[in-house]
């Protein structure tokens, strides 16, 4: 009998060690039965009481990334979408060139009329006739929740919205869906919430079909926060200069020039955009 490890989440809270969960998490990211199995071996032996799941998660990713890099991608993506941080507007543009990708004409930042009162609208995505308003709810820490009283908060603003009666055309268009988007976990009542009031609630796991995780990997929108050939510093250069996403560097060698990094850097970073975002390299 294997003996019971208790381990200590983002949160704080201890629970007991699951095999069955960093299983599913492997799975979850494209690993063969064997690759899982190796790993799960492995990070076992390692195991302590009090050990974090950052740990654990560090512990797996670095033995992945030293055989299979894009499945090590698609296991890091949660955490890469938190280094979006620490406000909201990269996660906002992020939000927005994903639907990009579906079809929807995006603005990002648009204030629009309410019936009451002004709002300010992170993400506005029009296909055809039709126009949903999106917020987009950013957290950069593990262990946090999306909880009701968000949920409530989106639903009033999406109503105000809808029921303006005099609108001015081409500023307050008809807004015929309200979406709350996070990159988090959402509460049960958070869920319960959305589908009895028509509020569509997109997490990092929720629904089970069209989730976050889902858009991301269907969309191959990457954040650059995703790239193992850059560290943490470059990143956030970049990202405080309004770079974003994997693709937007391969416009931007000169940045990586200003950065300090030499010519085979620079050559080994586009080829890992390539790789992971399907993005030829821009000479």
């Amino acid at each position: 009998m294997k003996k019971r490890i208790y381990i200590k989440k983002a949160s704080g809270q201890m629970q007991l060690f699951s095999e069955e969960k960093l299983k599913d998490s492997l799975k979850r990211s494209g690993a063969s039965e064997q690759v899982i199995d190796s790993i799960v071996s492995h990070i076992e032996r390692e195991l302590r009481d009090g050990m974090t799941t950052k740990k654990i998660y560090n512990h797996a990713f670095a033995l992945l990334k030293k055989g299979r890099r894009d499945i090590a991608v698609r296991y890091s993506l949660r955490q890469a979408v938190m280094a979006l941080g620490p406000t909201g507007f990269p996660f906002e543009k992020f939000i927005g060139e994903m639907l990009k990708k579906q079809g929807f004409d995006v603005r990002v930042g648009v204030m629009m009329y309410g019936f009451c009162v002004t709002h300010e609208v992170d993400v506005l995505a029009k296909m055809g006739d039709k126009h949903i308003f999106v917020e987009a709810k950013f957290h950069n820490q593990l262990g946090i929740k999306t909880d009701l009283k968000v949920a409530l908060y989106v639903k009033s603003r999406f109503d105000d919205l809808k029921k303006i009666q005099r609108r001015k055309e081409g500023i307050t268009p008809t807004i015929h869906e309200g979406w709350l988007v996070t990159n988090t976990k959402l509460t049960s009542k958070a869920r319960q919430y959305g589908r009895c009031s028509g509020l569509k609630l997109i997490g990092w796991n929720y629904p089970p079909k069209g989730n976050l995780q889902d858009m991301i990997l269907r969309s191959g929108v990457h954040p650059l926060s995703v790239l193992t050939t850059l560290n943490q510093k470059r990143k956030k250069i970049i990202f405080d200069k309004g770079v974003v996403l994997c693709r937007e560097l391969t416009h931007n060698k000169p940045l990586l020039k200003e950065l300090g990094m030499r010519d085979s850097e620079i050559e080994e970073t586009m080829e890992e955009i390539t790789f992971l975002c399907g993005v030829k390299n821009n000479d």
